[in-house]
């Protein structure tokens, strides 16, 4: 998570920290002393090995304002690149507290699946937060490693597993977007949540990602005169869902326009689900005879990305046509123009159109490199102004998705968590909506 800057961070920790401040926040403001425990899927050894260890969370936006411990326990649990082959490792019981009122899960299909588990064993309230549509990201894990095939059916079928055992368990949701609602009230339908006792209970919230001012460390360092090098910055990863032809053939149109063009990348292939797409990029470049034009760092911590934010002009996104895309966010963004930085990208996202509309995002056109190196040689052409587009970036993203104000159901009910009215007591929605027993029974949840 952004607490701990000594690690490289992705987007589902950064979403992680967000919930929990959100929740830590709610509670300390309602006058309730917050007690909030993470348990996390471990993907990297610290030092010293995975063992329970409290962070710090802030309570306010002040640089010495009240805070809170947050007692973190990584778990070795059977996640989804498994497909649930491995054995599955239970959540340590004797490390929580006997009074646990409620269960959030977040960040992806496992944590949600892990968490519906604690909730039911605990007997309290659970909030899903999907942090982005689990189905659209497999169908571009498909589409991009076509050769997979076996891999990716049993990668579908297993994730439904997890994203059913959180819809089944669930009291209240939370989506990346106002799309995602949307379609997850579908999903929720096709699972039986949607019954006589749900009709007026309004339990799917749209919640974009956000980010506290605490979040956003002091601007390090000014931009880089005119007469520099301009040089746009890619930073995360390479996923299924980026478009690695337009981002390729875009920078060496660019650069043939213009060779004071640059591409800081600091990020790369996700280790054990996809490094194919960065694997072609760094072949792509060399081949286009631009691979002078590109510095590739590899995944930095946290503190040192921060450093190196002041290096470029503009941060870059690049989409590619897909279903993923079209319900999901691009947290790199958000980022970017907290950092004063315009970002060139596509369109195809709710908050990039969101953010072009407002002239934040340069845009470009959906899989045409030519559109691509068309806007990095007008953006390299107007340094001049693109610091105080940043800035005012920064202050409309400061505003807008300021993770207070996004936040504020979450908030509101994680104060006073309550069960959703087919689960209380004495109520059974199964037997309204045979779904809800049909997949009870299929999927063993």
């Amino acid at each position: 998570m952004p607490c701990e800057p000594q690690f490289p961070v992705m987007a589902p920790g950064a979403r992680t920290w967000q919930i929990v401040q959100t929740c830590a926040r709610a509670l300390a403001r309602s006058g309730t002393t917050p007690r909030i425990i993470v348990a996390a899927l471990e993907q990297q050894l610290r030092t010293g090995g995975n063992h329970a260890f409290d962070v710090v969370v802030p309570l306010d936006d002040t640089p010495s304002g009240p805070v809170c411990n947050v007692r973190y326990l990584p778990l070795t649990f059977d996640d989804f690149l498994a497909f649930g082959t491995g054995k599955a490792t239970e959540v340590p019981m004797s490390d929580l507290p006997d009074d646990v009122t409620a269960v959030v899960a977040t960040a992806s299909s496992q944590p949600c699946a892990t968490g519906a588990a604690l909730a039911q064993r605990l007997g309290v309230p659970l909030w899903v937060d999907f942090f982005g549509d689990p189905f659209t990201e497999i169908q571009t894990k498909a589409a991009s490693a076509p050769d997979q095939r076996s891999e990716n059916q049993t990668r579908l079928h297993h994730v439904w597993k997890l994203h059913l055992a959180a819809m089944l368990q669930g009291d209240f949701f939370s989506a990346l977007s106002e799309r995602q609602r949307f379609a997850l009230i579908g999903q929720l339908g096709a699972a039986g949540r949607l019954n006589r006792h749900t009709a007026p209970h309004d339990f799917v919230a749209a919640l974009p990602f956000g980010l506290f001012a605490s979040d956003i460390p002091a601007r390090h360092g000014a931009t880089r005169l005119p007469g520099t090098e301009f040089t746009a910055m890619w930073s995360g990863s390479f996923n299924t869902w980026m478009d690695v032809d337009a981002l390729v053939g875009g920078l060496a149109q660019a650069v043939a326009t213009n060779p004071r063009i640059r591409l800081l990348v600091v990020g790369g292939g996700i280790p054990n689900y996809h490094d194919d797409a960065f694997t072609r990029f760094c072949a792509g470049v060399k081949s286009a005879g631009v691979a002078h034009a590109v510095e590739m760092t590899g995944w930095q911590p946290l503190s040192e990305l921060r450093n190196l934010y002041p290096r470029c002009q503009v941060g870059m996104n690049v989409d590619r046509a897909s279903y993923e895309a079209l319900l999901g966010s691009r947290t790199r963004i958000v980022q970017f123009l907290a950092e004063g930085k315009p970002v060139i990208s596509t369109v195809v996202t709710e908050l990039s159109q969101e953010l072009a509309g407002a002239g934040f995002v340069l845009p470009f056109e959906l899989g045409n490199a030519t559109s691509l190196a068309e806007a990095l040689v007008a953006a390299a052409a107007r340094q001049t102004d693109l610091r105080e587009l940043g800035m005012q970036g920064r202050e409309f993203v400061m505003k807008r998705f300021g993770a207070w104000q996004l936040g504020e159901k979450l908030g509101a009910w994680i104060c006073a968590p309550h069960f959703s009215p087919d689960k209380i007591k004495g109520v059974a929605g199964g037997d309204d909506n045979p779904l809800t027993t049909f997949w009870r029974d299929r999927a063993g949840v």
